[in-house]
């Protein structure tokens, strides 16, 4: 399916266990395909929350250091 016309097509949010999605997400992919890395330093137990259209289809990869 084509990205949505306006707004961005796919967006991840990284938050504390029980938080809702707010403010600048990790991940922001306003076209229809496309690829970005964002480091991340916050220790602990993370949430990733995905925001995207039920229409489109994404590959999520996570890899961690140590």
């Amino acid at each position: 399916a084509p990205a949505p016309a306006s707004g961005p097509a796919f967006q991840i949010f990284v938050t504390a266990p029980g938080a809702s999605a707010s403010g600048t997400p990790a991940v922001d992919q306003p076209g229809a395909s496309g690829q970005q890395v964002t480091a991340q330093s916050t220790a602990g137990t993370q949430v990733l929350q995905v925001q995207a259209p039920s229409s489109c289809i994404w590959k999520v990869q996570v890899t961690g250091v140590g």
